[in-house]
């Protein structure tokens, strides 16, 4: 299960579709109190909530910039590219370590090499650091790539 402001979300729990409805909500919600531009939200988690992330935006293309994936692995999902016209020119950033259990670092290059064929703009990040020392750089990389992301967006 994944986290949104304090909310546990989980797609067993009502499905894909579902969950990215309560992310728009909260998006929506939020705005009421903070100047937001719905087409600058990024997805981001690590490991199962990396994997969730993945999932909502690969169902939900149109409704967020991009997706981040920490340690997480490619989403269990029949045709992961249905909405692949929404995909084109959207961000995803997939990232692991060498000692991660979970993702190999070949199945993160094939995703991402699959998520490029289909048009997105993929980053891809493999850290040789453990522990917490690979989750400080990860979380710092995932800022600054939202951030190039942003500035490339509006200089575009």
């Amino acid at each position: 299960a994944s986290r949104l402001m304090g909310r546990d979300l989980s797609t067993s729990v009502g499905g894909t579709l579902e969950m990215a409805r309560r992310v728009e909500d909260v998006v929506r919600g939020m705005q009421q109190h903070f100047s937001i531009n719905p087409q600058r939200v990024y997805l981001a988690g690590m490991g199962t909530g990396g994997t969730t992330a993945l999932e909502v935006f690969l169902e939900r293309p149109d409704a967020f910039a991009g997706a981040a994936c920490l340690c997480g692995e490619f989403p269990q999902i029949e045709t992961p590219l249905a909405r692949f016209r929404g995909l084109r020119g959207r961000r995803m950033l997939l990232s692991t370590t060498f000692t991660c259990p979970d993702v190999k670092v070949i199945d993160m290059v094939n995703s991402g090499r699959m998520l490029y064929a289909a048009g997105l703009q993929v980053g891809t990040r493999i850290y040789q650091q453990t522990g917490d020392a690979a989750v400080t750089k990860m979380f710092r990389d995932v800022d600054q790539w939202i951030m190039d992301g942003i500035q490339t967006a509006l200089h575009a």
